[in-house]
Parts: C-alpha cells; sequence; structure tokens
C-alpha cells in the first residue's frame, strides 16, 4: 500500500523553494503539455473546442487539485477523489466537457 501523505507528490519539493502560486504554475504547465497526446486517443478530432478544452481544463484543475492538497494537510487521497470525480464527469452524449 502506498504512502498517501503527499510525500511522492510532486507539489511539496516545488513549494519547499516556491511560492504556491509559481509552484502550481510550473506544475500546470507540465501537466497541460502531458495531455495534447491524449486528443488523439479520445476520438482524434483536433476542433478548435477540443484543442482549448484540452489545455485550459487541465491548466485549472491543477490550481483546483493543488488547493485541496494544500487545505486538506498534504491529503493526497483527497485529491484522487477529487480526480476520479472530475474524471467521471460526462454529458448526456458521453462526450467530456472538452467536446465542444
Amino acid at each position: 500500500m502506498r504512502n498517501l501523505d503527499g510525500a511522492d507528490s510532486p507539489s511539496p519539493g516545488l513549494q519547499a523553494t516556491r511560492s504556491p502560486l509559481v509552484s502550481t504554475a510550473i506544475l500546470a504547465v507540465l501537466v497541460t503539455i502531458w495531455h495534447p497526446p491524449l486528443f488523439s486517443v479520445e476520438g482524434g478530432s483536433l476542433s478548435l473546442p477540443t484543442v482549448v478544452g484540452g489545455v485550459t481544463g487541465p491548466f485549472a484543475f491543477t490550481f483546483v487539485a493543488t488547493w485541496l492538497f494544500n487545505h486538506t494537510f498534504g491529503s493526497v487521497l483527497m485529491t484522487i477523489i477529487l480526480y476520479v470525480a472530475e474524471g467521471s464527469v460526462r454529458h448526456r452524449d458521453g462526450c467530456t466537457p472538452a467536446c465542444g
């Protein structure tokens, strides 16, 4: 069983030498760079709403997740629950909000 106290999370390491805002911005850029290759996996549509949602969504979600992490005393479990809840939200047609 993994330790869910935040010791493995990048946020405490970044926040040790930077402000929470700066460290979250760095992490948000890395998370956003990670997601564009997934566009081809999710149907291959590269329409403008898909690209804008696929870039701004992860960037904004990183700020929310970091805020939750910091305000739950470094609880990775709560951050994982938020991530799972966000990932399970779908429109009635089965499309994510990024589909447009």
